[in-house]
């Protein structure tokens, strides 16, 4: 190797280790853990390929305005390809959006999780610079409940890197570290889990005359802990977080003035803590495509279907019609029965693109059908 060419392979390599380092830089879960800090570092858990693992995935579609949902399920087979290669087992994989979905159904991935044994949590990302794809990737131990991680937990990160990049760096990183490796009965492909139902009760349309006399549990966002160890510029934008979920419950609490019962807003708590309160019946959001939404909520779908119409109620009386795509990111509200789990969907599909619309939808179809 000639002297030049030495100095250009030692230049290539300063500055790939100084993306490398700079990867694992402003990294955090703050969006799908709580805003909790975390710490970076450059070892994967110890127990990555000797027990299990979940991944959840996040997809950008291309197109900023499109908010049907990618196909993320092709992603997760080429994860799981590579991922089987580097003895890691996924034991399943998650939408990320459904994660985030609603309090019940966050509550019943934790649940899914706890019962498959998982220990680590993989988070892959993929989205959109301009027109170039890049990939973030961060695993970090899983704690067992519903923040999924603890606080100053140690993360191993690699960000806005080519997929391809953070695959290598991830195989490196699992031999230099030597980890013990008794992962060897990984299934071929991946266990996506899209249709986990999320409660034990039955499915109804129609609503108990109980309701009328019963005080109706309202579950409204909780708002972000700030935590001493963010940024000073992290805990302004939770503060800033914070203001919109207080707007956001006011306009709750706007849209809860058609409802002409009695009720209460009040933060979530499971279907036992809720009946301890003195709640019979619970008021829960869902936001998810509408074909998720339905699966979760065991609707009866035909796999045929490319749009749902929503029955949209107006003013006064009757309903406009709405067509939406199955894979349409929408919101949906339904009521919990808190002793028998049993759920109330309502007679009519009433989802819509804002949540708004969507309490509005219900709020109104009930209130009629209460009559």
């Amino acid at each position: 190797m000639t002297m030049a060419s030495k100095i250009k392979f030692n230049l290539i390599l300063i500055l790939f280790l100084l993306v490398e380092s700079l990867s694992a830089q402003n990294v955090s879960l703050m969006d799908l853990c709580g805003w909790r800090p975390v710490v970076i570092s450059d070892q994967v858990p110890v127990d990555l390929t000797s027990s299990r693992s979940a991944v959840i995935i996040s997809m950008e579609a291309m197109e900023q305005d499109n908010k049907t949902r990618p196909n993320w399920e092709k992603l997760a087979n080429k994860i799981h390809a590579d991922l089987r290669k580097m003895y890691i087992d996924p034991v399943c994989y998650v939408h990320q959006d459904d994660l985030m979905a609603g309090p019940e159904i966050r509550r019943a991935f934790v649940t899914e999780f706890q019962q498959r044994g998982v220990k680590n949590l993989i988070f892959f990302e993929k989205k959109y610079v301009g027109l170039d794809e890049t990939h973030n990737v961060k695993i970090v131990k899983f704690n067992g409940q519903n923040d999924l991680t603890a606080e100053n937990e140690k993360v191993w990160a690699q960000i806005e890197s080519a997929y391809d990049l953070i695959t290598l760096r991830l195989g490196r990183q699992i031999i230099r570290q030597n980890i013990k490796r008794t992962n060897f009965l990984i299934p071929e492909g991946p266990n996506i889990l899209k249709d986990l139902p999320v409660f034990t009760g039955v499915h109804l349309g129609s609503y108990p005359g109980l309701i009328r006399r019963a005080n109706l549990a309202v579950v409204i966002p909780e708002k972000y802990k700030i935590y001493a160890g963010l940024s000073a510029n992290d805990q302004e934008i939770l503060r800033q977080e914070n203001l919109q979920i207080d707007r956001k419950i006011s306009d709750i609490e706007s849209i809860m003035t058609l409802y002409p019962y009695k009720y209460q807003l009040v933060n979530y708590g499971n279907d036992e803590t809720l009946y301890k309160q003195g709640f019979q019946f619970a008021l829960f959001p869902f936001q998810s495509t509408g074909v998720t939404i339905k699966n979760m909520l065991n609707y009866k779908i035909s796999g045929n279907e490319t749009d749902y119409i929503s029955m949209v109620p107006k003013d006064s009386s009757g309903v406009s019609l709405k067509t939406i795509p199955v894979e349409q990111i929408v919101y949906k509200y339904y009521i919990k029965q808190t002793i028998a789990h049993d759920v109330y969907v309502g007679k009519e599909w009433d989802s819509d693109f804002t949540w708004e619309s969507a309490l509005r939808n219900f709020i109104i179809n009930l209130g009629r059908a209460l009559k």
